[in-house]
């Protein structure tokens, strides 16, 4: 069976939860998977998160089609972002390498919320997202490490955005229900 699943992306308050249920509404078929798939051992522990990662990929592969909140660009761009914030010149292929050792397959595509609100004001105050200036180093690894997934990524603002719903469908070889697929973008 051919895996399809797109993940959504985004800093913390881009608006992915809210665009993952409107998706879910409009794709009954296929399968939600949130952004923890394990129990939270050790919040903030970069092996945890890979693994979930790693677990999540699997159930995505498990249900053939699946949309994610989160994935592993997540994971490797935060690292990506905290290593540069503390001096060090870490490259995207370097990160992914030592956490992952390749980039995982899944997610097949990626949908990456990109207002420009979450850059400038704090939605969260744990850990370093405080910081706008960590905020926009963030966004940047983010693109570092896309650069490097090499699949295709559609980039989004807060606005409604006609190539989303297509792009979604495209990506997971689906169709939307006609009742939701207005209230997507």
């Amino acid at each position: 069976m051919t895996v399809r699943a797109v993940a959504l992306e985004g800093l913390p308050g881009a608006g992915k939860t809210t665009l993952l249920t409107r998706l879910a509404r409009a794709l009954p078929d296929v399968r939600v998977l949130p952004e923890l798939v394990l129990p939270p051992e050790s919040p903030g522990d970069e092996a945890f998160f890979v693994r979930n990662d790693l677990e999540k990929a699997r159930l995505a592969q498990l249900a053939g089609r699946a949309l994610l909140d989160r994935a592993w660009p997540s994971t490797a761009a935060y690292v990506l972002a905290e290593e540069r914030w503390s001096g060090r010149a870490a490259g995207p292929e370097e990160v992914i390498e030592r956490l992952y050792g390749a980039p995982p397959q899944v997610p097949t595509a990626y949908v990456m919320l990109d207002p420009v609100r979450v850059v400038t004001r704090a939605y969260v105050t744990a850990v370093l997202f405080w910081n706008a200036r960590f905020r926009r180093e963030l966004r940047r690894a983010y693109h570092d490490v896309f650069a490097v997934a090499g699949m295709p990524v559609l980039v989004i603002d807060d606005r409604p955005d006609r190539r989303l719903l297509p792009f979604v469908t495209d990506q997971l070889a689906v169709q939307a229900t006609p009742a939701s697929a207005g209230g997507t973008g």
